[in-house]
């Protein structure tokens, strides 16, 4: 699972990721951000299970609709044939 989202309304101009992935120390949320034109920055926040990482995705991807986000154009990504 994995969303893109921007905002680029002045002064935001912010881009913002999240995806659920697999680590050593079980699933995890993965949250990256910072300004258009910037690296930016990372956090993963490990759950016990699965769905619980689901559920905080998604929990996520409708706070970032709340505060100004949209879908980053070409997002998702079609899988190549």
């Amino acid at each position: 699972m994995e969303s893109r989202y921007i905002n680029v309304t002045p002064p935001h101009r912010k881009w913002y990721a999240l995806s659920v992935e697999q680590t050593l120390f079980g699933p995890a949320v993965v949250r990256r951000w910072g300004r258009l034109g910037a690296v930016g920055r990372i956090r993963a926040e490990i759950y016990p299970t699965r769905e619980m990482a689901a559920e905080a995705y998604a929990k996520q991807c409708e706070r970032r609709v709340k505060r100004g986000y949209y879908t980053a154009p070409g997002w998702p990504r079609q899988p190549d044939r």
